[in-house]
């Protein structure tokens, strides 16, 4: 196998891409939601008096749009974008540096290509409303 540097940065993509497809659950893991004194406090002091807690909907436990995550995933992405330039500049195979690079750009842009899939099916079921 001549295409080393590519090879390693199809794998560097491929690991980004599966964090970035698993981060909801990844997140679970590292920073699980342990209520903190003061809302553990309120809720008992709530149910002492008989009044109903407002409880909160959270669907994620992101603090905030740069979390470790999804820069996780971004660098991981950058990292494979590298190795897919390095192996263009060392003459190796353009497959296996192409292939690097552009699943090194999909691991970067993760969210808008879940935006781009879900208009795509839309797309495709709007398209398909016709023939019914």
């Amino acid at each position: 196998m001549r295409s080393k540097l590519g090879t390693i940065g199809i794998l560097i993509a491929m690991l980004a891409i599966t964090v970035a497809v698993f981060q909801v659950h990844i997140r679970i893991l590292i920073a699980p939601e342990d209520p903190t004194i003061k809302e553990q406090l309120m809720s008992r002091g709530s149910e002492l008096l008989g009044l109903k807690s407002k409880e909160k909907a959270t669907t994620s436990t992101s603090t905030g749009y740069f979390d470790a995550v999804s820069i996780t995933y971004t660098a991981l992405g950058v990292i494979a974008m590298f190795f897919g330039v390095l192996s263009f500049l060392q003459k190796e195979n353009h497959r296996f540096s192409g292939m690097a690079g552009a699943l090194g750009i999909v691991a970067i842009g993760w969210e808008y290509v879940l935006v781009g899939l879900i208009i795509a099916i839309i797309v495709l079921i709007l398209t398909n409303l016709d023939s019914l």
